[in-house]
């Protein structure tokens, strides 16, 4: 994924595209044009800042999002975990499922806090000791409960996300980008009206897609194995204003902001707008006003 420009395609190879009429379509490369390598401006990595992660609860499986959280993308970031539970029952849970009770993390630090999320008191000394740019919601699973034995389901999450708001209000503090993992995908709505910083992740909705996407094609599984595994490829969100001056050029192609990107050896995906759209793949000559573009999608690796 997102190969180097003066990557040299043989007979054979295929290609990966992004398309209206399917999203990942694979098909053979001719061999009627000899390849060329473009002039390629200093190359400008595309790192987010070592950001701070609050993540509420602990569910199975935690060894493995803790070790894909540990990524170049979050160096110098931290990871804090509130649960209740003990440190004693974290580091079984970690060993049963990782064979370690501390895992090594390379790029972030992770900590770990004793904590109710649903104790307005606990989350606001978790918040105000942290600053989290961004905060994870994690819901229970048939193996057990996220927040311990009082937690009863998705609408556990909605006193949450309120108090996280009224937390931010009261402190006077920058809300965070907030994510909440649900399992009735009918919470959804009623969710992002609690927060408005909120978004929703339906654990059977993703996986249902994945698993419908994959048998479309079942090389599509390597793309997707690849976008999520860390150190690898990722997709992430950029402001405009780190690719073209807005006051200058109020309107672009995405062609050009293609090109653009292409220079900094990143492939641009689409754009989310500021009412909330993601685009993908939009037509390349239509001018797009960068005014109303809230970030760019992009893979960057």
């Amino acid at each position: 994924m997102n190969p180097d420009p003066c990557k040299v395609l043989r007979d054979g190879d295929r290609l990966v595209l992004l398309a209206k009429e399917q999203d990942m379509k694979l098909f053979q490369l001719g061999a009627d044009s000899e390849p060329t390598c473009p002039t390629v401006r200093k190359r400008r990595s595309v790192q987010s800042k070592g950001e701070n992660l609050l993540v509420l609860g602990w569910r199975g499986g935690m060894g493995d999002i803790l070790s894909q959280m540990d990524t170049p993308w979050r160096r110098g970031g931290r990871v804090v975990v509130m649960d209740s539970r003990t440190m004693i029952e974290r580091r079984k849970s970690l060993c049963e499922e990782t064979g370690r009770e501390s895992p090594p993390y390379q790029y972030v630090q992770v900590t770990n806090i004793v904590g109710n999320p649903e104790s307005f008191t606990d989350l606001e000394s978790a918040v105000r000791a942290h600053r989290p740019a961004s905060v994870l919601i994690l819901m229970k699973d048939r193996q057990g409960t996220a927040w311990g034995e009082s937690s009863v389901g998705d609408s556990t999450m909605l006193p949450v996300l309120t108090m996280l708001q009224r937390i931010c209000e009261v402190n006077r503090l920058d809300c965070p980008r907030v994510v909440v993992e649900v399992t009735d995908p009918g919470m959804e709505p009623l969710l992002a009206r609690a927060n408005t910083n909120a978004e929703t992740i339906s654990r059977q909705g993703v996986f249902s897609k994945l698993i419908a996407h994959a048998t479309e094609n079942v090389l599509v599984a390597r793309i997707w194995d690849v976008l999520l595994s860390q150190d690898k490829e990722n997709v992430v969100f950029e402001s405009v204003s780190s690719l073209v001056d807005v006051a200058e050029v109020p309107v672009i192609s995405f062609e050009s902001m293609s090109a653009l990107c292409y220079a900094r050896r990143c492939t641009l995906l689409g754009f989310l707008s500021h009412d909330g759209t993601l685009v993908l793949n939009p037509p390349k000559g239509i001018p797009i006003d960068v005014r109303k573009i809230t970030s760019l999608v992009m893979l960057s690796g």
